[in-house]
């Protein structure tokens, strides 16, 4: 079996944040030359969120992001959520997307993609917040944005469905796996120190083993059509593995 793959995407970019956080991760990362995916929010309205330092200098720091060739990703719109019932990504009963009507996704997301064009950005990935999006956010992504690759999903590489490339996205937190590709999604504003040196101890050993974004974009293996089955499989797992927490409770 080949070893594992490492990718890291770093959410809830945005000008409210805590800015010594996001400062620690990158150096960090960027001591072992490794760039993860930022994911941006454009407007962000979430009240917890909302709750942290404004950062007046934040489409100037994405801009620089940018110059220095990090992958950077569409993170919703405002990152306020509704209460759902069937997402895409079984694992939240909420979102900003599912189950709005496809006229009110467009709105949405070509609201979002309006401010970071706006800004000089150009994102390549979607990054669904809560992980919570149908197949109208899709259509919508397709139909006001030039982004096809999605960073979402359950499987052990990346893979084409619904029109997109999915390169999945498993852990939230740095660990050894035995083979295959994987995202593990961080969210800086929420690291303790903790997670500061557990993810040094992680980086020290395996970062030879992380490469960047556009080499697993660019892997022609992903086309093949049964690896989206993989994905499917781990979703009937999840749900089944939700319906049996329910009825046990």
């Amino acid at each position: 079996m080949k070893s594992a793959r490492y990718l890291f995407r770093l959410d809830d970019a945005c000008s409210y944040q805590k800015k010594e956080n996001w400062e620690r991760v990158l150096s960090l990362f960027s001591s072992y030359f490794i760039k993860p995916l930022i994911a941006i929010i454009p407007d962000c309205q979430d009240p917890e969120l909302c709750m942290l330092p404004y950062q007046d200098d934040f489409w100037e720091q994405a801009r620089q992001w940018q110059a220095d060739e990090y992958p950077l990703a569409l993170h919703g719109y405002q990152h306020r959520f509704h209460k759902t019932k069937k997402n895409l990504i079984p694992l939240n009963p909420y979102s900003e997307f599912s189950e709005l009507p496809l006229k009110e996704q467009r709105s949405k997301i070509k609201k979002a993609w309006g401010i970071v064009k706006e800004q000089g950005l150009l994102l390549h990935y979607w990054v669904a917040p809560a992980h919570s999006f149908d197949a109208n956010t899709l259509l919508a992504l397709q139909e006001e944005t030039s982004i096809r690759i999605i960073s979402d999903g359950f499987a052990l590489t990346p893979f084409r469905w619904k029109g997109f490339l999915w390169i999945p996205q498993q852990l939230w937190h740095p660990r050894p796996m035995m083979g295959g590709t994987y995202t593990i999604c961080l969210h800086p504003n929420e690291m303790e120190e903790k997670d500061f040196l557990l993810l040094q101890r992680f980086l020290e050993r395996y970062h030879q083993s992380c490469p960047s974004w556009d080499e697993v974009a660019q892997n022609k293996y992903a086309a093949f059509p049964w690896r989206r089955w993989e994905h499917k499989l781990f979703m009937y797992a999840k749900i089944l593995k939700n319906k049996l927490k329910k009825r046990n409770n």
